[in-house]
């Protein structure tokens, strides 16, 4: 049926994603680091206040499938 064409993904590993990721449930999550977001979104308005260049430092992204699930 359709279960062997359908992935499923989920966003943010946390306790939840992590066990859904070992049962099967989901195929793979997307992960990002929020403070690196954060510390990138408050530079970006810093510098733009003051009228200054700021070369903007994409987050990283990460996969997470059951085979390489990080310790949290």
């Amino acid at each position: 049926g359709r279960a062997q064409s359908m992935v499923f993904l989920g966003h943010e590993v946390t306790d939840g994603t992590k066990d859904l990721l070992l049962d099967g449930t989901l195929d793979a999550v997307i992960d990002q680091n929020p403070r690196v977001e954060a510390r990138e979104a408050l530079n970006t308005l810093i510098h733009a206040v003051r009228g200054l260049p700021y070369e903007l430092h994409q987050p990283r992204l990460q996969v997470i499938f059951k085979e390489n699930i990080p310790e949290i």
